[in-house]
């Protein structure tokens, strides 16, 4: 919403290089990627990460007390800690943003002269001519909303089994329930390897003049309610 008023924030403050003729550079290699649709969709992380926490939770209240007060009251947290983390990342996606890789076949550049720069080979948004509705999607790469809220989920929910089943309390713990404890953080980095799999998440260094593909785990929001 806040780039919608403020025409220079996020990923509209960013320049992007665009080489005459066939010349390429690092970051056009990085941004040159084809578009393609998600792995995991928006609706299908947002249903996993509600869903996988209320299976967990389900069936150790089962297995346990089963305590209706106890199950909602980890059920609100995990939800919680997905609706906080989803707040504080929605507002850097929009104020700091970034590139897709997918960037150049959704914003199909028209540059209709010399650009930014040295050498003039430094554009903005504006000398787009793809859809708008893509190219706003396009500028918001940082930070990854599906990683940072499957962590979210995550490390609740392990937190949550540890309470539970006094993983780390002084004794020699079963290593089938460790693997429980590690099952929920495991399935939020497979969640970060289908966003790097389907090239939806670049972050570019610029020090170093080279693309550098990363997952960002931004659980810090979900964690302060713990």
């Amino acid at each position: 919403m806040i780039d919608k008023y403020v025409p220079d924030v996020g990923g509209k403050a960013r320049y992007f290089r665009l080489l005459p003729g066939e010349s390429t550079s690092p970051q056009m290699e990085a941004f040159s990627h084809p578009y393609r649709k998600q792995i995991v969709t928006f609706w299908a992380s947002a249903g996993l990460n509600v869903g996988i926490p209320a299976l967990f939770i389900s069936v150790l209240e089962l297995c346990t007390g089963r305590d209706f007060v106890v199950f909602a009251r980890a059920m609100l947290g995990a939800i919680s800690s997905v609706i906080m983390c989803c707040f504080v990342q929605i507002i850097v996606k929009t104020l700091v943003g970034g590139y897709r890789p997918a960037w150049f076949e959704v914003c199909k550049p028209q540059p209709d002269g010399p650009g930014f720069g040295f050498d003039g080979t430094w554009y903005k948004w504006n000398i787009c001519t793809g859809d708008r509705e893509k190219i706003n999607w396009a500028l918001e790469s940082f930070p990854s909303g599906h990683v940072a809220t499957s962590f979210a989920a995550a490390v609740f929910l392990s937190l949550y089994v540890n309470a539970k089943l006094k993983i780390f309390a002084d004794y020699r713990v079963n290593p089938i329930i460790m693997v429980v404890f590690l099952i929920p953080l495991t399935l939020a980095v497979l969640m970060g390897g289908a966003i790097s799999a389907d090239m939806f998440l670049c972050i570019y260094l610029r020090s170093t003049d080279e693309p550098h593909w990363v997952t960002v785990v931004a659980t810090l929001p979900g964690r302060a309610r713990d």
